[in-house]
């Protein structure tokens, strides 16, 4: 499922919506090695004016994690701007407390942020509303301009410019409900946030 998801994605020209009908679709996170060894499991990248409906039933459930990588995403969208995702449900699979789910690292190495929900870099005017987000070792939502660069240090892309959340509900994440950093004019409003344990 992972695969022909991201093959659809990958096949955009920008500007088209992509619907998920009713249904629990199980995905997997991936290696990124050009972007300090992080994991995704559906990929957006380089595509503007694209929209993404999940139906109200529809359910984005992440599998298994290993967490040699700093950072996580179920959702990982790069450089896309007036890009909007709405409705469904995200699920990280992580559930209170209980890390079965995941691989961590016996090196003691860093796991960064975690499991994020939905990841938005380097893209301006994000619009994300009316979804659930729950049981991400990390964040329900991060938003930044910044990313891994050269030797592994941290650079700033220009801020991010105008988004709006709204009418999200976000629960039992282990950082944050919704990070935002590095954004002028963003919104959130009418969103539920609570068990978070950041």
């Amino acid at each position: 499922v992972t695969d022909k998801i991201n093959a659809i994605f990958e096949s955009l020209k920008g500007g088209e919506t992509v619907y998920f009908p009713d249904g629990t679709y199980k995905v997997s996170a991936q290696p990124e090695m050009w972007f300090n060894k992080r994991y995704h499991a559906i990929k957006i990248q380089n595509k503007d004016n694209v929209k993404v409906i999940l139906s109200p039933n529809a359910k984005i459930k992440c599998e298994k994690v290993n967490f040699t990588p700093t950072q996580v995403s179920i959702f990982f969208v790069w450089n896309c701007n007036n890009f909007e995702i709405t409705g469904g449900i995200i699920d990280g699979g992580w559930k209170n407390g209980d890390t079965n789910n995941y691989e961590f690292p016996e090196n003691g190495e860093e796991i960064g942020s975690g499991m994020n929900g939905v990841e938005v870099r380097n893209g301006d005017h994000v619009y994300i509303h009316d979804m659930t987000f729950y049981n991400c070792y990390g964040d329900g939502l991060f938003i930044s301009p910044f990313y891994k660069g050269a030797n592994n240090q941290t650079e700033a892309g220009e801020s991010l410019q105008g988004g709006l959340i709204d009418n999200c509900y976000v629960h039992n994440c282990a950082r944050n409900g919704i990070s935002i950093e590095g954004t002028e004019g963003f919104i959130i409003r009418n969103c539920l946030i609570h068990t978070i344990d950041g």
